[in-house]
């Protein structure tokens, strides 16, 4: 009998074991669903957080060139045309980007300014993130169409989406501490002056923007869109001379040649021999930090490198022109409003920009060192054959006539002693893979 009852016992548990097994590989199915449909949606929002970043980027570094991180009272009066031109030009970046092989169309993609609300367009003067401020910040959202699903789609879920957001800011450190260098300088060393006003153009103590007066209605403040003849300071650079301020429209003002070493080992097929004409025409790798000594270049003369027709060829290297003056060839500033705007010269072939297109940077967009040259209003002094950088001053240049460059200021960044004394004292600045005094950088509200 008992082992009659142990028969029917074991009778009862056939088929268990195969109900397990069932229950098991529809266990199986579900987490692999979930495993690969997850790491579809993974690397969707990883490309979609390496285009919201790159779009951030470049929206903010539209605003830098622009000049509104000069802008210490954040002038409402330019918002609109800002807020659009960093608008496109984050959709144009963004829209050169897919998402599991989609191309993100403008739709997808929102932008925000300073903690306001994001959207497809600019928000209205005075809204909440209106007006930028000296370190304006950009958040980028980008939203990929629905991504099909293979395995969610036997639980009702056949596709889903994905967002990211990337946040930029550009950095202007007038008035810090934070020590900033830049690299493509220049070799042109700038008083501290506007010719204009014959006032400094930022405190060489603490850095901050100091003349800050209004050009035109509408126009960013201070010196920003100000067009200033550059003159190679007089007798061939002899140290000794006082610069030459000139008022006028545009006013003149005088520059000294500075000597950077390591030039870039390349530049464009029109690159002439020298040091000084190389620096002039191709990016020098080699940043340059506030605090940073720099040294006059003093061989200039009627047949040296700073010769006038040895000047004028590199300087319509560097823009493109093909000739002296403008209407050369060369990018055009148009700065009837603001913000500015870039046209496209002749010299863009082959990458498929035509003249007249409006572009967001041109390589007529050069940094410039600036010294300390005396209080606002003189008396002036002249450099020493060693100079320490106080600031910078992007500008645009553009032409150059009898060797001479004419220049408009975009934007201007002062150093203040801590910060020289930062750099020097062997703390990192901030940009040194930056083509810019005023770095462009991702943050994380």
């Amino acid at each position: 009998m008992a082992r009659l009852r142990q028969f029917h016992l074991r009778r009862g548990e056939r088929g268990v074991s195969l109900m397990i097994v069932v229950v098991v590989i529809f266990a199986l199915l579900g987490m692999a669903a979930l495993a690969i449909d997850l790491v579809t949606l993974y690397v969707a929002r990883t490309q979609a957080q390496r285009i919201a970043d790159a779009s951030a980027l470049a929206a903010a570094k539209t605003l830098v060139e622009q000049g509104v991180t000069a802008d210490p009272v954040n002038t409402q009066g330019s918002w609109p045309g800002s807020c659009d031109q960093a608008r496109a030009q984050a959709q144009q970046i963004g829209g050169l980007g897919t998402i599991e092989g989609v191309p993100v169309a403008p739709a997808m993609i929102t932008t925000c300014y300073n903690g306001g609300v994001c959207g497809a367009g600019c928000p209205a003067p005075g809204a909440v993130g209106t007006g930028f401020g000296v370190n304006p910040q950009v958040a980028v959202t980008v939203r990929s169409a629905p991504l099909p699903l293979f395995f969610s789609k036997i639980w009702g879920q056949p596709t889903a989406s994905v967002s990211a957001t990337g946040h930029a800011e550009g950095f202007n450190p007038s008035g810090t501490s934070v020590p900033v260098a830049s690299k493509c300088v220049t070799p042109w060393l700038l008083p501290n002056i506007d010719p204009y006003s014959n006032t400094t153009i930022f405190d060489p103590a603490n850095g901050t923007i100091t003349n800050n007066e209004p050009t035109t209605p509408g126009d960013p403040e201070g010196v920003v869109g100000r067009a200033i003849d550059l003159e190679i300071c007089p007798g061939g650079c002899k140290v000794g001379n006082v610069p030459k301020i000139t008022a006028g429209s545009p006013a003149q003002l005088s520059y000294y040649p500075i000597d950077l070493a390591n030039p870039a080992a390349s530049g464009p097929s029109c690159s002439v021999a020298g040091t000084y004409r190389r620096n002039i025409t191709a990016c020098n790798p080699t940043p340059v930090a506030c605090g940073q000594q720099v040294d006059l270049d003093t061989t200039a003369g009627p047949t040296g490198p700073q010769s006038p027709a040895n000047n004028e060829t590199a300087i319509e290297c560097r823009t493109g022109a093909t000739g002296a003056g403008l209407n050369k060839g060369q990018d055009k500033l148009v700065v009837s409003s603001f913000p500015f705007e870039i046209d496209a010269g002749n010299t863009h072939s082959g990458t498929g920009v035509t003249a007249g297109t409006q572009i967001t940077t041109s390589r007529s967009v050069v940094t410039i060192p600036v010294y300390d040259s005396g209080p606002s209003g003189g008396p002036y002094t002249a450099p020493a054959n060693t100079v320490t950088v106080i600031g910078f001053v992007q500008a645009f240049v553009n032409s150059s006539t009898g060797g001479d460059p004419t220049i408009t200021i975009l934007n201007i960044s002062g150093c203040s002693s801590t910060a020289r004394t930062a750099w020097s004292s062997g703390t990192p600045p901030v940009g040194l893979n930056e083509g810019s005094s005023v770095p462009v950088r991702l943050i994380h509200p």
